[in-house]
């Protein structure tokens, strides 16, 4: 399922409640600006979804979805 409703995730996904009850997988976006993180936290604590971060290596679970995902919006440091 992809998803990219602008802003209604969290209605969407809960709309969506008995597709995914099967076997899922998710891709949604988290938005930069959303400095708490409310899919992740929506995805993560509420659909007790796992989440995968993408990495230089790949995918990988995040063992703390949101603390990994404020991790990646951080800017980069200046050179």
């Amino acid at each position: 399922m992809k998803l990219d409703v602008e802003g209604v995730e969290e209605a969407a996904l809960r709309g969506a409640s008995q597709l995914l009850e099967r076997d899922t997988l998710l891709v949604y976006e988290e938005q930069g600006s959303d400095k708490l993180h409310a899919n992740t936290r929506f995805v993560s604590h509420e659909l007790g979804m796992k989440i995968f971060i993408y990495t230089n290596h790949g995918f990988i679970e995040a063992h703390d979805p949101v603390q990994e995902v404020a991790t990646k919006k951080e800017p980069a440091p200046r050179l």
